[in-house]
């Protein structure tokens, strides 16, 4: 079941630029769910990690990860 919102904030926008217009319509429009690999594959998310190891990658992950270098 679909609540019929859309994302608030610019987040139609954004979404458009980061996977491209006519991707962005069929999500927004169609309201299908899509799962991790998927949205990995079209460049939604940047990475998957699998559940065994979500901990240890989310407390590495800002380390590494060059947006929080530069957060103070």
């Amino acid at each position: 079941m679909s609540r019929g919102t859309i994302p608030g904030a610019g987040g139609t926008q954004r979404l458009a630029r980061v996977i491209g217009l006519g991707r962005a319509l069929d999500m927004l429009l169609s309201a299908e769910r899509i799962d991790a690999p998927e949205a990995l594959r079209i460049g939604l998310i940047t990475r998957v990690t699998p559940v065994a190891s979500l901990l240890t990658d989310a407390q590495s992950s800002p380390n590494s990860s060059p947006v929080m270098r530069r957060l103070p």
